[in-house]
């Protein structure tokens, strides 16, 4: 069974405080004995498997494009190319069906798109993540860390979670210091 190990919020930057202002959209990756997102939008839901394990971020930022910033150029190129204008919005698409797109040239329209906000002056994108401890995109965060907009990656420092299989607790724990925080 299929379990929700990260979850990313696309929205616009607080000016001054941090965290997200208004009008987020979520993302979120699943994982089991498949490897895909879902992202909910007011028309329907969207299962988006990944090429392989190993482009599971930019994948996933290639579906934030397509669902949530559809008149941006990356929006555009995506929804045309994988055919998802004359989809329903509540569907499944396997991006490793698609031989023939240029996923690198299509990534590169996306960060640029994520980077350079043309709604308003002030506002930048800001994209927020929380990451599970045992998530896979835990090897997969520099993709969004290196993103020139605001990004926020929350991973696990404490987990307390019950064993069915112990019968007991088990706990975990990140030794936090304060040379770790820059």
């Amino acid at each position: 069974m299929p379990t929700i190990t990260a979850r990313l919020q696309l929205g616009k930057a607080h000016p001054s405080r941090g965290g997200i202002l208004d009008g987020y959209h979520t993302l979120e990756l699943f994982e089991g004995s498949k490897l895909f997102w879902v992202a909910k939008t007011k028309t329907g839901r969207i299962k988006w498997l990944p090429r392989h394990p190993s482009t599971i971020a930019s994948d996933g930022l290639l579906l934030a494009a397509a669902m949530f910033m559809p008149n941006s150029r990356a929006g555009l190129t995506i929804s045309r190319q994988l055919g998802l204008l004359e989809r329903s919005r509540s569907t499944v698409v396997d991006l490793s069906d698609y031989k023939g797109v240029d996923f690198s040239a299509v990534y590169a329209q996306t960060t640029h798109s994520l980077e350079r906000n043309n709604e308003t002056e002030y506002r930048l994108n800001k994209l927020t993540m929380m990451v599970s401890e045992v998530s896979t995109l835990n090897s997969q965060l520099d993709t969004f860390a290196s993103l020139d907009c605001d990004v926020e990656i929350m991973t696990t420092t404490f987990s307390k979670a019950y064993s069915e299989l112990d019968e007991r607790y088990e706990f975990w724990q990140r030794n936090i210091n304060a040379s770790q925080h820059g």
